[in-house]
């Protein structure tokens, strides 16, 4: 009765807290955008807006107490919001893209938009795009495995086919 209203995304436990991305992705058109914050000692509930350009939030990160969110926007682009205790900045990060997947490793979140085939990859240091890797495979998922510096990603057709994959952070598989 106290949590998200809306259907939800990425779940990432940091300490105490379990930050949330509230999506509504599953309503064709009328997603939201938010941070959910549930304080796992009280269980109380919070939510923070990312905004217009923070919509359709699929995966949440942190890094050293810094909270970073992956959207896909309307599937007509995808943003990096950068949360500060109530204090949101919202990075535009590709545009006519689709359904995107990302992860963070070291100091760069690695995204990859479905509609374009690339690997990209946002620096937390200069917030902004580091550059774009060559791999034209198209993900749907990707998690980072930091003890043996590598991501576990994942291809589908979503009718015929799923392949899981090792992929180093250069983007070679």
């Amino acid at each position: 009765t106290s949590g998200p209203m809306y259907s939800c995304d990425g779940v990432t436990v940091d300490g105490d807290k379990a930050y949330i991305a509230v999506n509504n992705s599953f309503e064709w058109g009328n997603y939201v955008g938010f941070l959910g914050e549930v304080d796992l000692l009280s269980h109380n509930y919070s939510e923070t807006d990312l905004g217009p350009n923070g919509l359709n939030p699929e995966n949440v990160m942190v890094q050293n107490g810094q909270i970073y969110v992956f959207s896909n926007k309307n599937f007509d682009g995808s943003s990096v919001s950068v949360v500060d205790g109530g204090s949101v900045q919202v990075y535009s990060v590709a545009s006519g893209s689709s359904c995107g997947t990302s992860a963070m490793a070291a100091d760069f979140i690695y995204y990859q938009e479905y509609a374009i085939g690339k690997l990209a990859r946002f620096s937390v240091s200069s917030l902004s795009v580091e550059d774009t890797l060559s791999q034209a495979l198209p993900f749907y998922g990707m998690v980072n495995d930091n003890i043996n510096s590598m991501f576990y990603v994942t291809s589908t057709d979503y009718v015929s086919y799923g392949t899981a994959y090792t992929m180093n952070y250069s983007g070679a598989l």
